[in-house]
Order: C-alpha cells, then structure tokens, then sequence
C-alpha cells in the first residue's frame, strides 16, 4: 500500500511539472504573439502612408506617416517640413480619404482617423484595413509605386 501512495505522490509532482512547463510555454507564446502585434503596428505607423499633402502652387507632394514625418522615419515631424516629391500632373492625383482639408493652394488626405485606425485598439482590425487599403490601392496605382 504504501509503495502505490509513493507512485501515486511521484505521478501527482510528474504531472504538476509538466501542467507548470505547459503554462509557462503558453506565456511565451503570449509574449511572443503580442511582441508581433506590436512590431506589426510600429511598422504600420513607420512605413505606411497617413496622409498625402499637395500642394499645387509647387507641383509637388509627399506621403507621410503616422508620425507626420517622411515614411521610414518615426520622429515626429510635421507636414510643413517634409520634402515635396515633384510632379507635374498633381490635378490628377485622386483626392480619396477619411479626411480632406484644403488650404490655400494645398490639401491634405488623411487615410484613416484615430476612429479608423487599423490598429486603434493594439490588434489589427481587418476591415479597418480593408477601408484604408480602398483608399491606399488606386494611390499607388495613379503614383506607380507599393504603399
């Protein structure tokens, strides 16, 4: 009898060692997953388009990111401030956004608020996304580049 208590206590911390491993990858797992989500949407703000300012007095425009910097550039920057990429053409470029605000001989496209944000709430929300991708596709397209 007391030999099958034995085996019986040795099964019971065998299998507490293994609940606590199974838990303790679970939490790894956790960490890692939201590690992704939040290198996911750092690289979203970074590297993807915000907004687009025109400005027709100049023939030019520039992108920029959530950071209202250069994309690639995670500073805070301001739209003032950033190099306009010449273009002649700047009647055509399609004025779609969640936002438009015109200026004197300028407009700034805003592709989504912080209502909108694919990422307002730390996890990706697809069709959030999906709305700014309705915004970003006909872009790149018209500017013949990858958003």
């Amino acid at each position: 009898m007391f030999n099958q208590i034995s085996q019986l206590y040795q099964f019971l911390i065998t299998l507490q060692t293994k609940i606590s491993k199974v838990n303790n990858n679970a939490r790894q797992y956790t960490i890692m997953i939201e590690n992704y989500q939040e290198k996911a949407r750092e690289n979203f703000y970074r590297n993807r388009p915000y907004g687009i300012h025109i400005d027709y007095a100049r023939k030019g425009f520039v992108l920029f990111n959530h950071y209202t910097n250069s994309l690639g550039k995670q500073e805070t920057g301001s739209i003032e401030g950033l190099p306009l990429e010449k273009f002649e053409d700047v009647d055509a470029i399609p004025l779609n956004g969640k936002i438009i605000k015109n200026g004197n001989q300028t407009t700034d496209i805003y592709f989504y608020t912080d209502d909108s944000n694919p990422y307002k709430n730390m996890k990706l929300d697809m069709d959030a996304l999906k709305q700014y991708n309705r915004f970003i596709y006909p872009l790149s397209l018209f500017l013949d580049r990858i958003l």
